[in-house]
């Protein structure tokens, strides 16, 4: 069984992820971020309304994003991540914006902001992603062989 704490450390210790998206043709597109995460582990990130992953989270919001353990050599404690990602409705701004520059990261290496700052004449926008699934690879044998596996976590078990 996956430890939550280990989990936790992961999530802490990686101020980077890895989001992937799709086109609305279905053409895939990776994109690593800077990103923080509020208690409920609801991931917040900011960026340009037109990258090529906000156009795609604009008109297919499911996203799956990877966590690499890093301080470890095998695939260890990765996190894999299904969610549903949006833009920051306007009512919930302040909120995520005190996430996105006080979260358990801290500040990235960018200005702080303000509300303003993601105006709808602004370029850049605050984008948060719900999780939905979370997976950590195990290993299993099969014959004879060492095979990766997924184990669901819930992602509840993290927050306690």
């Amino acid at each position: 069984m996956p430890d939550a704490a280990g989990i936790r450390d992961v999530f802490q210790r990686n101020h980077f992820c890895v989001i992937a998206t799709a086109s609305p043709t279905g053409v895939p597109w990776l994109s690593p971020v800077f990103y923080n995460y509020d208690p409920d582990y609801t991931l917040v990130w900011e960026s340009a309304r037109d990258a090529q992953h906000s156009r795609n989270i604009a008109v297919n919001p499911s996203i799956a994003v990877f966590i690499k353990d890093t301080a470890a050599r095998g695939p260890a404690r990765d996190v894999y991540i299904e969610a549903t990602a949006r833009e920051v409705p306007p009512e919930r701004l302040a909120e995520a914006l005190r996430t996105w520059q006080d979260g358990p990261h801290g500040h990235s290496d960018r200005e702080r902001r303000e509300v303003e700052d993601y105006a709808l004449s602004k370029p850049l926008r605050l984008y948060e992603a719900r999780i939905d699934r979370l997976f950590v690879l195990d290993e299993t044998v099969v014959d004879d062989y060492r095979v990766d596996v997924r184990v669901e976590v819930d992602v509840r078990d993290l927050s306690t």
